[in-house]
């Protein structure tokens, strides 16, 4: 497909270099010609200098003959305005738009329609990464979580830590501890390195142990495997820009909340906004400041300013201080690759990668396909509803270690109704069965529908 991008910013040449892998021609618009520069300079992608939203550039980077725009600049009205106006000169038949401000969400099945503003789908890209801390709050104790088999199962990431009972004990003794609730273990990392374990495997510490269970089951299931974690939930957010405004606002009606904010004029207005949470003006690397609110006392600290460097620092101070679990919003892939696997920072969160991962299913070449990006390297999961409607057919009747893959492609779990399956369980594959699959070499969509 033809594929223009409005904006070179992080998100935009991240988007762009996923959708590369995907084989797509892209194209990528911004006024900024440094950010372009340096953009062509790692990607065989056309660039355009110029307003997103002007006609003219529109049609320079090549609107006429385009199968999608992504509207994903800094500015919401840019990315609507490009959508409305891609749509009045040529009938883009796939416009997407990036939207931040909760004003426009509120009555987005008003405003955008075919008839008003046509965009056939936006992304709320603040409650995609609201989301992830939600999780993680609901689950203490995990990594990730990632939704699968239309929200009925959760594949949950948890780090073992040396206190940890389990730690020791082999994969087939689990149960003892948890029975009665279904569960497979498909993956463990060690080490950065990829296991793939048998019932008789040892864990061991620092492990991360992929857990997928059903979304009914997985919440009691984690409690009894992190059984010595105890969490009062007592939350200190820091930055009250929207992400931080919104998570405060799901958390406050059943956690204890303290918000800081730098600016005092946001801490202010944060403050009529918030009924529950006590917003404290004042900078989060300050000691004095978190000494003084206890911070040896809360259980989640989670930063979420627009400052990268201040979210770092403010959350390695914090965990030195005695927060128990300290989480960072990051912008630039680059702190992932410096912090992953350090014990300074417990989870870091890459701000485009829920995003992107909505994008690329919104995009892909099946519908019958979700994929879930992963901070590990260029790790994915990807999950295949299989249909003998469509190509899928063809396995139908197979038995799944039959299927000849490359190494870089792993089915870790078969779920058919309401039955959790290993690879290695000799399963014959049905109609409607759910294939979740681990991609370890950003393996584009279609090739992957091709081997199956």
């Amino acid at each position: 497909m033809k594929i223009i991008i409005l904006g070179a910013g992080e998100f935009g040449s991240t988007l762009a270099k996923y959708l590369l892998t995907e084989n797509h021609d892209i194209t990528v618009v911004d006024n900024n010609l440094s950010r372009l520069d340096k953009l062509q300079d790692k990607l065989d992608i056309r660039v355009v200098s110029g307003y997103a939203s002007y006609p003219n550039i529109l049609i320079q980077a090549g609107l006429n003959t385009a199968d999608v725009l992504i509207a994903a600049t800094g500015s919401d009205e840019v990315n609507i305005l490009a959508c409305h106006i891609s749509y009045i000169l040529f009938s883009i038949p796939y416009r997407i738009a990036k939207i931040k401000s909760i004003e426009y969400i509120n009555q987005a099945d008003i405003i955008f329609s075919i008839n008003k503003i046509p965009i056939n789908c936006f992304i709320y890209s603040e409650e995609l990464v609201t989301s992830r801390f939600f999780d993680l709050i609901q689950y203490p104790g995990t990594l990730k979580n990632i939704r699968l088999y239309n929200d009925k199962v959760i594949l949950s990431i948890v780090r073992f830590c040396a206190d940890n009972f389990l730690i020791g004990i082999a994969i087939y003794n689990i149960k003892k501890y948890v029975p009665n609730i279904p569960f497979i273990i498909p993956i463990i990392i060690r080490n950065h390195n990829l296991i793939f374990p048998n019932i008789s495997t040892i864990l061991e510490n620092n492990d991360e142990v992929f857990f997928i269970s059903f979304s009914k089951d997985i919440s009691r299931l984690i409690k009894i495997i992190q059984k010595k974690k105890k969490y009062s939930q007592y939350i200190m957010i820091v930055g009250g820009g929207k992400i931080g405004l919104h998570l405060a606002k799901v958390l406050e009606k059943q956690h204890c909340i303290k918000l800081i904010e730098s600016d005092k004029k946001r801490a202010e207005e944060v403050s009529t906004l918030l009924k529950n949470t006590t917003v404290l003006f004042g900078e989060a690397e300050n000691t004095s400041l978190l000494f003084d609110e206890n911070i040896s006392k809360v259980d989640f600290f989670i930063s979420v300013t627009d400052t990268n460097e201040v979210n770092i620092l403010s959350a390695m101070l914090a965990k030195k201080m005695g927060a128990k679990t300290v989480i960072v919003l990051v912008d630039k892939r680059s702190y992932i690759d410096l912090f992953i696997g350090s014990h300074m920072i417990d989870i870091i969160i890459f701000y485009q990668e829920p995003i992107i991962s909505q994008l690329l299913n919104y995009i892909g070449n099946s519908m019958t396909i979700n994929r879930f990006l992963l901070q590990y390297r260029n790790m994915a999961i990807i999950e295949i509803i299989i249909s003998n409607n469509n190509i899928h057919a063809n396995i139908i009747g197979y038995e799944i270690n039959k299927i000849k893959l490359p190494s870089d492609i792993i089915v870790i779990a078969i779920i058919k109704d309401n039955r959790l399956h290993l690879n290695s369980d000799n399963y014959f594959i049905e109609d409607n069965d759910h294939i979740i699959i681990l991609s370890t070499n950003n393996r584009p969509i279609k090739e992957i529908e091709i081997l199956f």
